[in-house]
């Protein structure tokens, strides 16, 4: 796949093709957006912030705690039932972690969506 690098050289930190522009694609049409991000909070939010992504996102939740408890948490800050989630992940660990910790959750892969 290609990844895309703020600096044009590869990188552990790069974002796929296409993933900025999905997100502002997003946005535009109001969608709500969030992370939740098993990271060190600094080192993910620089990532963010490096491609300008930082602003598109609400509430993040970037430890090392598990997913469904960092959605639970954007769900409750933001106010909104679990049933108006949707929750994208690339490894199908975190989308049965996520799953088995709430039906609630809809879950999805991102090449599916």
């Amino acid at each position: 796949m290609e990844r895309r690098s703020c600096r044009g050289r590869p990188r552990k930190t790069d974002i796929e093709a296409g993933i900025v522009d999905v997100i502002r694609q997003l946005d535009e049409r109001g969608i709500l957006q969030s992370v939740a991000s098993k990271n060190n909070h600094d080192d993910a939010m620089e990532v963010l912030k490096r491609f300008e992504l930082d602003e598109y996102f609400l509430c993040p939740q970037i430890s090392w705690r598990p997913k469904s408890e960092a959605i639970s948490e954007i769900a409750l800050r933001l106010n909104i039932g679990l049933d108006s989630v949707l929750f994208v992940d690339d490894s199908q660990f975190e989308l049965e972690q996520v799953k088995a910790a709430c039906r609630k959750f809809v879950l999805s892969m991102p090449w599916s969506i």
